[in-house]
């Protein structure tokens, strides 16, 4: 995904700007660290889900909900549709790897690293608890 992201970022550019180059090398740069996060925070959900549920054809469906954003779409539809300024499906994690945000913006930036390294402990967190008492059985 972070390299089909590269690639989507230059046809992109090429196609709608006429501009296949880099760009800012600041903006470049804010751009690979929060997708590597955000791409880490995902891997680390799938492995934690692997871990719980130890069957692999679980975890692949499992996977593939997640990547088709199906919480996240039935959660921004629930917000529409019941409350007017809630944006709670933003701080989900699925939904900020498919949205698109702006890094040149400083609080897309403070977001996307919230949400990665929230992410991040908290299922690394529940993994381990879960691998401990596993252990200890």
């Amino acid at each position: 995904m972070f390299v089909t992201l590269l690639f989507s970022d230059f046809i992109g550019r090429s196609l709608f700007f006429d501009n296949s180059v880099i760009g800012d090398t600041g903006y470049f740069v804010t751009l690979l660290l929060g997708q590597f996060l955000l791409q880490w925070s995902f891997s680390i959900l799938i492995l934690c889900v692997s871990i719980i549920t130890k069957n692999m054809l679980v975890s692949i469906s499992i996977g593939i909900v997640f990547v088709l954003n199906v919480f996240g779409m039935i959660l921004s539809s629930l917000e529409s549709l019941l409350f007017d300024n809630t944006y709670v499906s933003d701080y989900l994690l699925v939904n900020t790897i498919t949205h698109t945000r702006d890094f040149a913006v400083l609080n897309e930036v403070i977001h996307v690293g919230s949400v990665a390294l929230v992410s991040i402990l908290l299922f690394t967190g529940v993994a381990i608890s879960y691998k401990l008492k596993e252990d200890l059985k």
